[in-house]
């Protein structure tokens, strides 16, 4: 296709703001052209149950013919191979039920640690200091511990560089110094967290039938997308229960508020395994569906749309339980113990950074309460 009969590619108004991809006319399925190619857009809940829960032999988790998320994460074999991703789902979600981690145990020896260090986190930056227990829960449940929070935000500032390689146009990546930094912030994280071959997730894995190499991209993997969406949504849910003090908002209930309101994941991306005809509209092979999450859970409340904050089907995101009890338990032991004030930025505007954080995080006040032990040798933080 000629670039006149492409139309013009809208790649950075995309990136700017996904939800103008959203529309909420007449045409469920329309198309526009992103990352250099055509993408179709639906946030019809038919069309998304008819995309997510079709087999890999239909729409694949493959993005059209971009390498860049495959090259950054390892991830191909998953992308065009919907079995191996389901494999992946059934091998990790015994693990996350099965073993709960005291992640109570876990903050308050982050808290305790190093007091002075996380309140200065805290103040600077909300996002930045949920990034930072984030990364060291998920650590620790893979049995890796960070010895200082200075390590931990390097590695959050590595995360962060991997991030923002995945929207690098794949034509130009091998002069892109966002791409090359993302490869190079890959290789360090590798180095940096190698998960010991005797965790948990590496035995579940392994005897799952996947390699080392396999094993080690997605516990990249799984690091980043926790560490991402976890973060984000901790941040738009601690503005929500410092503004319910009265109210007696749950932690649980203010995170399920925030992946209806603000899903850290706006869109899901499925490519074409093979051309189909939807709408009168012909997708060709390799070509996107791109599910609007945020335009689906706006229709909740017209008793319309779905919930799909962790997608749907064979590719559904298989740390989900994990990241809700993460979630509940950090919100929990930090509303528990402290008095939390936030001062200063704006949680009423997202940025999307991949995922929607906000634009102006506010800085972080924590007032220590008389903390509760966590166990009978363990003292209060005082």
């Amino acid at each position: 296709m000629n670039e006149s009969a492409k139309g013009r590619d809208k790649t950075d108004e995309f990136l700017a703001d996904p939800l103008l991809f959203s529309r909420n006319g007449s045409d469920p399925l329309f198309s526009d052209y992103i990352f250099g190619s055509r993408n179709f857009f639906t946030s019809d809940c038919s069309l998304a149950k008819m995309v997510l829960q079709s087999g890999s032999e239909s729409f694949s988790g493959k993005i059209g013919n971009r390498v860049v998320a495959a090259e950054l994460f390892g991830t191909s074999v998953l992308y065009e191979d919907g079995h191996a991703h389901k494999k992946l789902r059934n091998a990790l979600s015994p693990l996350f039920r099965s073993k709960k981690t005291d992640i109570s145990e876990v903050v308050y020896s982050f808290l305790q640690r190093n007091k002075y260090h996380c309140r200065e986190i805290a103040r600077s930056n909300l996002h930045f200091f949920f990034q930072i227990l984030s990364l060291q829960i998920t650590l620790a449940y893979f049995n890796h511990q960070i010895e200082s929070e200075f390590r931990a935000a390097k590695l959050v500032i590595l995360i962060d560089r991997l991030s923002k390689g995945l929207f690098v146009n794949e034509a130009k990546r091998d002069e892109d110094h966002v791409y090359r930094s993302a490869r190079k912030a890959r290789n360090v994280l590798i180095r940096q967290t190698m998960i010991p071959k005797s965790s948990p997730i590496a035995i579940a894995l392994r005897t799952a039938g996947f390699d080392d190499n396999v094993i080690l991209d997605q516990i990249i993997t799984l690091m980043f997308a926790g560490v991402d969406t976890m973060s984000a949504t901790l941040t738009w849910a601690l503005g929500k229960l410092t503004n319910h003090q009265d109210h007696r908002l749950s932690p649980r209930d203010a995170v399920h508020q925030c992946l209806v309101e603000r899903p850290p994941v706006y869109f899901i991306p499925r490519g074409a395994a093979k051309a189909a005809t939807i709408h009168d509209k012909t997708i060709e092979p390799g070509e996107v569906v791109n599910i609007m999450i945020s335009s689906l859970h706006k229709k909740l409340e017209q008793g319309e749309g779905m919930f799909l904050p962790y997608g749907m089907g064979v590719k559904k995101c298989p740390g989900q339980s994990f990241s809700l009890m993460v979630m509940d338990e950090l919100l929990s032991e930090l509303t528990r113990n402290f008095t939390v004030t936030l001062t200063g930025g704006n949680l009423n505007k997202a940025a999307f950074v991949p995922g929607q954080r906000p634009a102006e995080p506010p800085s972080l006040k924590l007032q220590p309460r008389k903390l509760a032990k966590i166990s009978d040798n363990q003292n209060s933080v005082t």
